[in-house]
């Protein structure tokens, strides 16, 4: 795993860092999508965490988010976030997080670093997710890929 210098840096001190990660679809299991999805997830987790001394027995990843599509499956987790506050959380101004972007190589190794042009744009979709799925909890999932059924929001939160 690649890991820039920044975000060994974040990882250490243990700030609040929100993370997406983007794989090919094929790698998520269709019949268990959030299952595969959580799986992912807490082996990046480990990963990012072992790679800095610390470890998931001490620090539990937030599984926030997955979308698939017919190429990619994007899912956003966070660490180090212990102020995260459910009944605020879909005002954008309580979802800002530096977002490091977790790339799949095709080599099979990881690179990680910040991405701050993706920072807007993830945190304004966990917020966006949070008024859609009104109280429903997360992980919010989003399957668009060919033949999934379509994405219904059944609760929105009033605002």
């Amino acid at each position: 795993m690649e890991i820039s210098t920044e975000t060994k840096a974040e990882l250490i001190k243990g700030s609040a860092l929100r993370f997406l990660l983007i794989l090919p679809a094929r790698l998520i299991d269709r019949a268990n999508i959030q299952d595969a999805a959580q799986k992912m997830v807490d082996e990046a987790a480990a990963a990012l965490l072992g790679a800095v001394g610390k470890s998931v027995e001490t620090e539990q990843p937030s599984f926030l988010a997955l979308n698939l599509d017919f190429k990619y499956a994007f899912i956003v987790f966070d660490l180090f976030f212990h102020d995260y506050c459910w009944e605020s959380a879909h005002l954008i101004t309580n979802n800002a997080l530096p977002v490091h972007e977790m790339r799949w190589l095709r080599s099979g190794m990881v690179a990680v670093k910040r991405n701050k042009g993706l920072e807007g744009r993830v945190n304004a979709d966990i917020a966006r997710l949070h008024r859609c799925n009104g109280d429903d909890p997360a992980p919010f999932v989003e399957d668009r890929s060919p033949g999934a059924d379509p994405v219904v929001y059944r609760n929105p939160r009033k605002l």
